[in-house]
C-alpha cells in the first residue's frame, strides 16, 4: 500500500498542475479575447485561402516542359548507344550517337560520346571534331580536351594537343595531372 502512496499522491499533484494551467490560459484568454480573435479569424482566411488556392493549382492541366522531354529521349538513346558500345558494336553504337544528336543538338554528351565511339573506330578526325564541337557547347567539359589532346598527339599536333592539355589543367587541375600522368606511364609500359 506504500508504495501506491505515492502514485496516487503524484497523480493528484499532476491533476492539481493541469487544472491551474488550464485556469491561468483561461484567464489570459478571457482577458485577452479581443485581441486573439482577429488573429485566429485571419489565420484561418489565410489557411482557407491557401488551401483553395492549392485546389486551383491542382486542378491545372499539367504542362510539360519540352526541354525535359527532350532531354530525356536524348538519354534513352545515349543508353542504347553505350550498350551497343558495351557489346563492341560501334557502328550501331555511332548511329545511336547520330540519333542522339539529332534529337538535341545542343546537348555536349551526346558529342562526348560520340568522340568516343570514333576514337575507339579509329576515326581520329570525326572524334576531334566532335570533341570540339563538345567544347563549344561545354567550355568546361575537362575530359573533352583531354581527350581531343591525346587524339592530336597521335596525329602529331603536339602543339594544340598542349593547348588542350593546358586547358584541362586550368579546369580540373589534379584530375588532369594524376589523367596525364597515367598515360604517361601506360605510353612507356
Amino acid at each position: 500500500m506504500k508504495k501506491y502512496r505515492y502514485f496516487i499522491v503524484d497523480v493528484l499533484l499532476l491533476g492539481l498542475t493541469m487544472v491551474l494551467m488550464i485556469s491561468i490560459n483561461t484567464v489570459f484568454y478571457r482577458s485577452n479575447e479581443k485581441n486573439i480573435a482577429p488573429v485566429s479569424d485571419s489565420i484561418a482566411q489565410t489557411e482557407n485561402s491557401m488551401v483553395w488556392n492549392f485546389i486551383k493549382e491542382r486542378n491545372k492541366p499539367i504542362k510539360l516542359n519540352s526541354n525535359i522531354r527532350k532531354d530525356y529521349k536524348t538519354n534513352l538513346i545515349l543508353t542504347e548507344a553505350r550498350k551497343y558500345m558495351d557489346i563492341g558494336d560501334l557502328d550501331q553504337a555511332r548511329v545511336a550517337c547520330k540519333k542522339a544528336i539529332l534529337a538535341d543538338s545542343t546537348n555536349g554528351e551526346c558529342y562526348f560520346f560520340s568522340a568516343k565511339i570514333n576514337a575507339l573506330s579509329n576515326r581520329d578526325i570525326e572524334a576531334i571534331s566532335d570533341y570540339t564541337k563538345t567544347v563549344q557547347l561545354n567550355p568546361r567539359h575537362y575530359q573533352a580536351y583531354l581527350n581531343r589532346g591525346i587524339l592530336r598527339l597521335k596525329i602529331k599536333k603536339t602543339a594544340a594537343a598542349w593547348y588542350d592539355f593546358f586547358s584541362a589543367i586550368k579546369i580540373k587541375p589534379l584530375k588532369t595531372l594524376s589523367f596525364l600522368l597515367s598515360y604517361a606511364v601506360r605510353s612507356v609500359f
